[in-house]
């Protein structure tokens, strides 16, 4: 039975440094570190993403499929890389996972499916709590952002268990302050592709396990978040 494979520092670049995990089935992760946005929209960041995927190429030229997986510190700023499918293309990748490197887990997720269509976030907002709208959640610059890090204990509970409901259906994870706390969520249903979005009462069902409540209960509450 064929076993996964790590290529480890196959790029490095003064502090950028990337490995790959090939899985058995020949799908490749490239895991890279080092890699950050430093403003909104940075174009620079995706060109550094072009080089480290052109530089991988050889190492990775019998995998299937190749995904980037981009562990950022500056995670905050997850919610503004946007890379088109024709980019995703023309660098020969399937996705671009952004991954918060405080948990570990993905908060932006830009795939090669056509661009879903953009939806105000005070729209959603007037839908309600755990209603679903369709397209691609933006918030407006005037709310104020938490990441995984600023999170309570059990904010970061809901926040784990919205990232496993949503599966590599998650396209956003974005968390604001809107009286309370809340997260804006964007997903994608498969087959066909659909793009959706939500605001979890993320405040609310924290203090519910802080109060007690087991995730299992809470997570209930969060079917809709499931993706896929």
């Amino acid at each position: 039975m064929a076993e996964q494979r790590i290529l480890k520092g196959i790029y490095k670049e003064g502090t950028v440094v990337a490995s790959a995990i090939i899985e058995p089935e020949g799908n490749a992760r490239l895991m890279v570190k080092g890699a950050e946005p430093k403003e909104p929209k940075d174009e620079a960041f995706t060109k550094q993403l072009k080089t480290i995927a052109s530089k991988c190429k050889k190492e990775l030229a019998d995998a299937k499929s190749v995904e980037i997986c981009a562990v950022l510190s500056s995670a905050g700023l997850a919610e503004h890389v946007a890379i088109p499918p024709e980019t995703l293309k023309e660098m020969g990748i399937a996705r671009v996972l952004l991954l918060d490197a405080e948990c570990g887990l993905p908060i932006r997720v830009c795939d090669d499916d056509t661009a879903p269509v953009s939806l105000a976030y005070e729209s959603l907002r007037a839908a309600g709590d755990l209603k679903e709208q369709p397209g691609c959640v933006e918030i407006g610059d005037g709310y104020a952002r938490k990441v995984y890090k600023d999170l309570s204990p059990g904010e970061r509970k809901v926040f784990e268990a919205v990232v496993q409901l949503a599966g590599r259906g998650l396209m956003k994870i974005v968390c604001l302050e809107d009286e309370t706390l809340k997260m804006a969520l964007a997903l994608k249903d498969f087959p066909p592709a659909r793009a959706r979005s939500v605001v979890v009462p993320l405040g609310a069902l924290g203090k519910e396990i802080t109060g007690g409540a087991t995730i299992e209960k809470v997570a209930k509450k969060l079917e809709v978040a499931r993706g896929g």
